[in-house]
């Protein structure tokens, strides 16, 4: 029983390494603080029931999103078929290579940060696997009902 304690207070702290913060007591931490101290049923309900709200919202959101992009690219097709918009190529080429220039930026910086940020994740999969579990059954749940 005591190993347990440890192990449970070690998994902790190790949790409130990975989550960085000023304040322990704010919103976000008390949500992504380690869920070993709570029963496996709360960690699957809690898990799964943001899961479901997250997987319902993307998916109805989702649907909005393409409907408008859907509609606006078919605008634009019989916009320019028909006359009444002409596109500027080079434009769009010029304005095509500096945005890959910004991105080819931003590529670096996130890949010297990225190693650093797939072991936390991960450390935070592993020490959390049963709400892990939970949010991706509910968020899988809440597609299926959208």
């Amino acid at each position: 029983m005591v190993n347990i304690i440890e192990e449970s207070k070690a998994a902790l702290d190790k949790a409130k390494e990975i989550i960085p913060s000023n304040n322990n007591h704010g919103f976000l931490s008390k949500i992504l603080r380690s869920k070993d101290d709570e029963s496996s049923v709360q960690q699957l309900a809690v898990g799964g029931a943001s899961g479901w709200v997250t997987g319902f919202a993307f998916t109805k959101f989702g649907k909005v999103v393409c409907f408008g992009v859907g509609i606006s690219l078919l605008g634009i097709y019989l916009g320019h078929r028909s006359g009444y918009l002409k596109v500027d190529m080079k434009r769009v080429e010029k304005d095509a290579a500096s945005v890959k220039k910004e991105m080819e930026k931003i590529a670096k910086k996130a890949e010297k940060e990225l190693p650093g940020f797939i072991d936390k994740a991960g450390k935070y999969v592993s020490d959390n696997a049963l709400l892990v579990l939970g949010f991706s059954a509910g968020y899988l749940l809440g597609v299926a009902s959208a």
